[in-house]
């Protein structure tokens, strides 16, 4: 009678992930070194954006069919009041500095509670002091300008501040929502992976505005190293050990 090699244990099925959990599952080496290698060319991005234009029109992905088949008219467009964006023009003397406290999904939408810290670098009070933000999500695919907040993004008003004293620091909170649907995915075999990014722009008349564009994740144990994604696959949960890294 022959006898070959033992046949290797089956793997037993992973259990599967508990709904109050509160973290996001690890994933191997390799993925969040894919990942941050994203975030560094969405940061090189703010840096080619700020020296020339980017033109998408001939880059555009094709539309999908079930959305041409029946194009609707396009009316024309009006006249886009462009922000001053001159090398003349002084920007904001302001720091703008972010943390993100939860990101809660629910079946119906995403919610980053978030602060942000305006401070006043000039020796002269700032006054009515235009705060506009908003929230969206990376992927490889998407123009620049949908994921980098840019002096002409379109971002929804968020506060306007009478005034900020000279050296003095302006601090509020608030808490932008993403319907799932408009969550861009990463996939990564069966995975849904995506990452958000948090866009602020800070105006005063006259002034350049100054932008940022901030990627939040979740930290690895310890609250320190690289930030990991979100899953959009797991059961809907609040994240409470999460940060955010700028990418400008």
């Amino acid at each position: 009678e022959n006898i070959g090699p033992e046949p290797a244990p089956v793997p037993a099925e992973a259990d599967p992930l508990p709904a109050d959990t509160e973290e996001a599952s690890s994933f191997p080496t390799w993925w969040w070194a894919a990942l941050l290698a994203l975030v560094a060319a969405l940061a090189g991005f703010v840096f080619y954006l700020r020296r020339k234009p980017i033109q998408f029109a001939e880059h555009a992905p094709d539309i999908a069919p079930q959305l041409a088949r029946e194009p609707a008219p396009v009316p024309p467009a009006a006249p886009v009041k462009q922000r001053a964006t001159s090398s003349t023009t002084p920007r904001i003397p302001v720091q703008v500095k972010a943390e993100a406290q939860t990101l809660s999904r629910s079946l119906m939408n995403a919610a980053l509670a978030f602060k942000l810290d305006i401070r006043n670098l000039s020796t002269q009070p700032l006054r009515d002091v235009s705060i506009e933000a908003d929230l969206v999500t990376a992927h490889g695919k998407a123009p620049v300008d949908d994921q980098l907040a840019t002096v002409n993004s379109d971002l929804s008003p968020l506060e306007t501040i009478a005034e900020i004293p000279s050296q003095e620091v302006y601090s509020l909170a608030s808490e932008f929502r993403l319907p799932v649907h408009q969550i861009r995915t990463i996939s990564q075999g069966k995975a849904h992976l995506y990452v958000p990014l948090l866009r602020v722009r800070v105006s005063v008349a006259e002034r350049e505005p100054v932008v940022r564009t901030f990627v939040i994740g979740t930290l690895p144990t310890g609250g320190s190293g690289k930030l990991q994604p979100f899953r959009l696959d797991e059961m809907a949960q609040t994240y409470r050990n999460i940060g955010l890294r700028p990418l400008d």
